[in-house]
């Protein structure tokens, strides 16, 4: 996310209450949206002097405050969540991260962000079921080689184990 163009720190908007501006961004951008310029008047009426670039601007400001509010939230969930697991350990880092992603997109509802999170940790777990498919191959090649070398096994004996260590059928 871009950093928005921060507000004047004389801005009256954005020194207002974060009760204030919540009710504000409510009126704005809640149920029965408002335009720009009722807003200002809605404002003016509230005794609350602004203009439409002035609310435009602390708009888009206050957006980013709010969804640093919704990250800081879905983290402290996330860790709540592994406390209550018991996996907050070193190398349960990859899951934690996995965990406040998922939460992450879908919470501001990016469901091909959300996607692309999952199918990387599907492919991760792929990898590494893979990756001791190859391992167990490996030791049964030399579990059936070592079998092989012994002198009392016929050459179609030798074979037979071979395909039995192996897994393969006749």
């Amino acid at each position: 996310m871009n950093a928005p163009k921060k507000p004047n720190a004389n801005a009256v908007l954005k020194n207002l209450s974060k009760k204030r501006q919540e009710s504000i961004w409510q009126y704005r951008f809640g149920e029965k949206r408002h335009t720009l310029a009722q807003t200002v008047a809605w404002l003016k009426k509230k005794k609350v002097k602004s203009s439409c670039a002035a609310l435009s601007d602390w708009a888009e400001y206050w957006r980013q405050v709010r969804q640093w509010d919704l990250n800081e939230q879905t983290v402290m969930t996330s860790l709540e969540k592994m406390v209550e697991r018991g996996t907050l350990a070193p190398e349960k880092t990859q899951e934690a991260g996995q965990m406040f992603f998922c939460e992450l997109a879908m919470n501001q509802h990016d469901n091909p962000g959300f996607v692309r999170i999952m199918n990387a940790g599907t492919r991760e777990r792929a990898v590494k079921v893979s990756e001791r498919k190859v391992k167990l191959l490996e030791e049964r090649e030399a579990k059936a080689k070592a079998d092989a070398s012994k002198p009392k096994l016929t050459p179609e004996e030798k074979q037979a184990r071979y395909r039995e260590i192996l897994g393969m059928e006749e």
